[in-house]
């Protein structure tokens, strides 16, 4: 059986002396694990980004491979060029992508959390409502998004309602922090 050892050791572990496990070991042990690295390290780079390549080929004609050549100019006289050198980097500077594409990559991650109730465990913020979910009488009341203000725990889903005939939704708390 592989465990985690087998790919990656903890250097802050004390039993760790890399060189000492190199030459312990005899050639065929060696070469067995490297090889079986490469295979499952090639297999996930196949695998994962050959699938990207591949369902983006197949997916849409024409999008690969992508041509883009900068170093020949398209006019007689080369301002794609100039532009290229002189202009770009101070759109660069000016428009910051690298401030969109954080704003993007944090809105994600706070939207995978949320998803996953991991919002306090993450970030540090407590949202009640990742505590539970809504339960609602009728379809009507799913569709019109209608929140449940009281918090009841309960075995049977429906008994809320009818202990109380008036009432159209309910939270329903089955969550807790570890």
């Amino acid at each position: 059986m592989l465990t985690r050892s087998d790919f990656i050791r903890d250097p802050d572990d004390p039993t760790f002396h890399p060189v000492r496990d190199v030459l312990e070991r005899n050639v065929s042990t060696q070469l067995r694990k490297i090889l079986f690295s490469a295979l499952v390290y090639g297999g996930l780079v196949v695998i994962c980004l050959g699938g990207v390549v591949w369902g983006l080929s197949f997916a849409f004609q024409g999008v690969l491979p992508i041509h883009w050549s900068s170093n020949e100019p398209v006019l007689e006289f080369p301002i794609d060029l100039l532009f290229y050198n002189f202009l770009m980097p101070l759109a660069v500077k000016f428009f910051k992508p690298s401030d969109g594409l954080h704003a993007m990559y944090t809105w994600w991650f706070r939207q995978c959390a949320r998803m996953l109730r991991l919002t306090w465990f993450m970030f540090g913020d407590r949202e009640t409502d990742e505590e539970g979910y809504n339960v609602r009488r009728t379809w009507k009341d799913v569709f019109r998004g209608l929140k449940g203000t009281k918090v009841i725990q309960t075995e049977d889903s429906n008994q809320p309602f009818i202990d109380d005939p008036k009432l159209e939704a309910y939270f329903r708390q089955d969550g807790r922090y570890v």
